[in-house]
């Protein structure tokens, strides 16, 4: 998968976000705001419980369906984030279960340095000596200081001066590496869907709980303003009005 690729399907998730989000809201508004003469005998009580129960269908059947979205998304993420590790770790993703080993082994050395060398230019030496020997030890060397790295190493009181110059070099060399490499660009492209999976993930919890009308600020932008004076308004639900 390409970072072309996967920009292509960021704008594409982007475009079915809006439409089911869009969707959702309209078929809501159509519901409460049409005539319906068939509630004309009906006591306000009966007539409000059946108007909820076509919401609630509403809500479950998009419930399904953003459900879908959600795993799809998923997946698209986790295919796209193993394509990065194929660059980063080789071996480990070799079709060859000795090299799988070694790279094991090459990652469990890696570990075994870092325990014991604690002068962060010693450890800085070998990323750089690593990147032009084995890509493998490499990429497990910078995984491993990543995960140890404070939150925030700009301005940290407890780092020392030469910490905070350590990790700013280890991104430096991480960064010349990912650009030449193609990882940066799907680093980007993996963000994009990112951005969009959290969008799809908050729509697809308020469908769980049950929440009727359900906007974001993009998707208030793209509306028209006929939907978006319904959506703010959200309807005169009364039984009067449905019975016009």
């Amino acid at each position: 998968m390409t970072p072309q690729e996967l920009k292509n399907k960021a704008v594409r998730y982007a475009e079915k976000y809006f439409e089911l989000l869009r969707g959702y809201n309209k078929k809501q508004n159509d519901l409460l705001s049409r005539a319906r003469p068939e509630f004309k005998n009906h006591l306000a009580e009966y007539v409000e419980k059946q108007i909820q129960e076509e919401i609630q269908k509403v809500i479950t059947d998009t419930r399904k369906e953003v459900g879908d979205f959600v795993k799809l998304i998923a997946t698209n993420l986790t295919e796209a984030n193993i394509e990065k590790d194929k660059i980063k770790f080789p071996l480990r993703y070799a079709p060859d279960t000795n090299k799988n080993l070694i790279a094991e082994n090459i990652y469990q050395r890696a570990f075994n340095f870092l325990n014991t060398a604690k002068d962060v230019n010693v450890i800085e030496a070998e990323i750089k000596k690593a990147l032009d020997i084995d890509v493998n030890y490499f990429s497990s060397l910078i995984q491993l200081v990543n995960a140890k790295r404070p939150i925030d190493t700009v301005g940290q009181s407890n780092l020392e001066q030469d910490e905070v110059f350590f990790y700013r070099h280890i991104d430096e060399i991480n960064g010349a590496f990912e650009l030449r490499t193609g990882i940066k660009d799907l680093n980007e492209a993996v963000q994009s869907i990112t951005n969009i999976q959290k969008k799809v993930n908050s729509f697809f919890n308020a469908l769980i709980d049950n929440i009727q009308f359900y906007y974001d600020k993009d998707s208030m932008l793209k509306m028209s303003q006929d939907e978006r004076v319904k959506s703010v308004d959200r309807i005169n639900a009364s039984a009067e009005y449905w019975l016009s």
